[in-house]
C-alpha cells in the first residue's frame, strides 16, 4: 500500500483548514450608506459550548485561527462596560450555521430591531472609549435594553434609572431606548443621539449621590445631557464624513 510521506499529509491538511472571517456593516441614514462596526463581539461555534470570540476593527472586520470544521456565526452585544439587552434578555444576532464561508453582514431596516441595537452599540463605543474631548465617561458598566415599541405616552425616546445606575447595574437594564415614537419608528441617528444623551444621565449620576442627583433640577440634567449629545453626535458625524451635518 502506498502511503503519503509526512510533508504531502501536512500539506493535505494545511489545504482542509480554513480561516473564519466576518465583516460587520449597519445602515446609517445620515450618511446613507452602510458603515463598518468597529468593537463588534463576533462569535463562531464548532460544537453546542465551544465558542470563540474576536473583536471586529474600524473597519468592521474580524479573523479567526484556521480550523477544519464548519462553524456558526453569531455576534454577542456585549463588551465589558457594557450589555445591550433585547428588552429583558442578552441581544444577539445570529449569522449563518455550519459553513466553511465568510460572513459579510450588512444591518438593515429589514432587522429594524438589530439596527437599532448596532446604533446603541456604537453610541455605547463611543462613550466608553472613543474621543469624547475630555468628558468624564461612566464610572460603571451598564446594560441598556432596545425596547419594542415606545414609552407609556409616546414622547420620551429613552430613560435612565439613576438608582440603577448607583446600584444594581450588574443586574437590572440601567438604561432604556424606544424603538419608536409618536411619530413611528425611530431613525438610526436617533437611537445613537438618544442613547448619547442616556449616557450623558448615567455619567452624571455615577459620580453623585442620591441626594445630590435628586436635588439637581431637572432642567439643569436635562440641559446638560442635550449638549453632549449634540456635540458628540456632531462630533461623530463629522468623523464619518458628513460634511454639513446639522443636528
Amino acid at each position: 500500500v502506498r502511503q503519503n510521506a509526512p510533508d504531502q499529509m501536512d500539506q493535505t491538511e494545511t489545504l482542509r483548514k480554513w480561516t473564519p472571517t466576518a465583516t460587520i456593516k449597519a445602515y446609517d441614514d445620515i450618511l446613507n450608506t452602510y458603515i463598518p462596526l468597529d468593537g463588534v463581539k463576533v462569535r463562531i461555534t464548532t460544537f453546542a459550548f465551544v465558542k470563540k470570540t474576536a473583536i471586529t476593527n474600524i473597519y468592521g472586520q474580524v479573523s479567526f485561527d484556521k480550523r477544519n470544521r464548519d462553524v456558526s456565526y453569531s455576534i454577542e452585544w456585549e463588551r465589558d462596560n457594557w450589555d445591550i439587552r433585547d428588552g429583558g434578555t442578552q441581544a444577539y444576532y445570529n449569522g449563518p450555521d455550519n459553513t466553511k464561508s465568510a460572513w459579510n453582514l450588512n444591518i438593515s431596516s429589514n432587522t429594524q430591531k438589530s439596527l437599532h441595537i448596532s446604533a446603541i452599540h456604537r453610541a455605547l463605543l463611543k462613550y466608553y472609549h472613543g474621543n469624547i474631548d475630555g468628558l468624564i465617561r461612566p464610572s460603571k458598566a451598564l446594560k441598556v435594553s432596545c425596547q419594542t415599541g415606545a414609552d407609556t405616552d409616546g414622547s420620551a425616546l429613552g430613560g435612565t434609572q439613576s438608582a440603577i445606575v448607583r446600584t444594581w447595574s450588574w443586574i437590572f437594564s440601567a438604561i432604556k431606548i424606544y424603538e419608536k415614537d409618536s411619530k413611528g419608528i425611530c431613525s438610526v441617528s436617533s437611537i445613537f443621539n438618544t442613547t448619547i444623551h442616556e449616557l450623558a444621565h448615567a455619567s452624571h449620576a455615577c459620580r453623585m449621590s442620591k441626594d445630590e442627583y435628586d436635588n439637581t433640577s431637572k432642567f439643569i440634567r436635562d440641559s446638560w445631557a442635550s449638549c453632549v449629545d449634540w456635540y458628540l453626535t456632531l462630533q461623530e458625524y463629522e468623523r464619518l464624513g458628513a460634511s454639513g451635518y446639522e443636528l
